[in-house]
């Protein structure tokens, strides 16, 4: 893992939420999923600046470094670190049009570093897992939304991996306290994830996900030999204040205008 530069972090974290905006204000629908994808710009820049180490050489190298987006409906923040990483195209981005890759949801590409079609709730913590048995020499990453954790299947993912021995993975619950239909709580109960997951044998790290001083801390905070899980708690649609911590934001319009937070160093 690489240590984190806080200036470098924050100029990251700040492009990726400008790049989101101007790819959804710029679409063919206008409406697209804001409120998830602006909610983990944090997360993701933590993940592909230090945890995951690859190049635009590395794309079809089976051996590689993986990301899996397991809440699949924030795209946008995955597309947008692609290109501001330089691992792909801008202009061969082309969101949500007739033949192309980047659709609303991630359809596997392995050439443009998109490793699994995900949004089928519920599934990409397995596909990380089975990216870590395979060779347990690389890192994995993977993203779960809160409401993703009403999926029975990411609790029997969770409960294998200190079986495995997986210490090559890092999994982030995005806690933004909304999904789809309404708030988590509401349709998933309250649950400690803290109690639940460290019960399973994972080493749990609870942070502000939408903070860059809790990112600078983060690497010390993570274990070398058991699974780890960050629970971070976002607000969804993070950085626009128009639709910041509603269920609006979810999947809305959003105005070209629009304010947009930048971090400062």
């Amino acid at each position: 893992m690489k240590d984190i530069i806080k200036n470098d972090f924050i100029e990251l974290s700040n492009r990726i939420r400008k790049r989101i905006v101007a790819i959804g204000t710029e679409s063919q629908y206008k409406a697209v999923h804001y409120g998830g994808a602006l909610s983990m710009v944090e997360i993701i820049s933590f993940i592909y600046s230090c945890y995951i180490n690859i190049n635009k050489d590395d794309a079809t190298n089976i051996s590689r470094d993986r990301f899996i987006l397991s809440k699949g409906h924030a795209c946008l923040a995955q597309y947008a670190v692609l290109i501001e990483m330089g691992l792909i195209e801008e202009k061969s981005l082309n969101f949500e049009e007739n033949g192309s890759y980047f659709a609303g949801h991630p359809v596997i590409n392995r050439e443009n570093f998109i490793d699994f079609s995900t949004g089928s709730l519920g599934n990409g913590l397995a596909y990380a897992i089975g990216c870590c048995v395979a060779n347990p020499s690389r890192n994995v990453a993977c993203v779960i939304g809160d409401g993703e954790l009403g999926e029975g299947s990411i609790w029997e993912s969770f409960r294998i991996a200190k079986t495995l021995k997986l210490k090559n993975l890092l999994v982030f619950i995005d806690i933004n306290n909304f999904q789809q239909t309404g708030s988590t709580e509401s349709i998933n109960g309250l649950i400690d994830y803290k109690v639940a997951l460290t019960a399973f044998g994972w080493n749990v790290v609870m942070i502000n996900g939408n903070s860059i001083d809790d990112f600078l801390k983060l690497k010390q905070k993570l274990s070398d030999t058991l699974p780890n899980v960050v629970l971070a708690k976002t607000l969804k649609g993070f950085g626009i204040k128009s639709i910041e911590n509603t269920l609006d934001s979810h999947h809305t319009f959003i105005k070209n205008t629009v304010e947009i937070f930048q971090h400062r160093g």
